[in-house]
């Protein structure tokens, strides 16, 4: 949920700047990408902090070999793609990237709902999720889109 809830603060507060005369975001899909970028600092953060980490390496699905290192790769992409959703001649690559990591990431998701005793941080319902991540989506496509020149 606070990922959900950093990426529509992220987004407004950046649409108020530009409503301001931020010229940066001036624009719905550049303060989307503000929110969107916000968002994955949070999660990529995440990635390298206890519990979050242990967390997130306990729904990497057992198929998946060396399941510390995948979320320190995940999280090393959530921050670079942060960082190039905020750097305008990168944006549609990153929104593009980030789209894709996104659905690369989903399955740990579903694996996680269906576990028995899944990591407390962990315990969202995958409709809930579900829907998260279509808004997620969502916002990489408003940004990608509303950033082609």
């Amino acid at each position: 949920m606070a990922a959900i809830v950093t990426l529509v603060l992220g987004t407004l507060v950046a649409r108020v700047a530009g409503w301001l005369g931020l010229d940066y975001v001036d624009s719905w899909p550049q303060a989307v990408a503000v929110g969107l970028a916000a968002m994955f600092v949070m999660t990529g953060i995440a990635h390298f902090v206890n519990p979050l980490r242990r967390d997130m390496i306990a729904i990497v699905p057992p198929r998946l070999p060396a399941a510390g290192p995948l979320v320190t790769i995940t999280g090393v992409l959530e921050l670079t793609g942060a960082a190039g959703l905020l750097y305008p001649p990168t944006r549609v690559a990153a929104a593009v990237c980030l789209f894709a990591l996104m659905l690369v990431m989903f399955p740990a998701n579903i694996y996680a709902s269906r576990m028995p005793n899944p990591p407390k941080s962990m315990t969202s319902r995958l409709d809930v999720r579900t829907v998260e991540e279509i808004v997620y989506l969502t916002a990489a496509v408003v940004v990608g889109l509303g950033s082609i020149q």
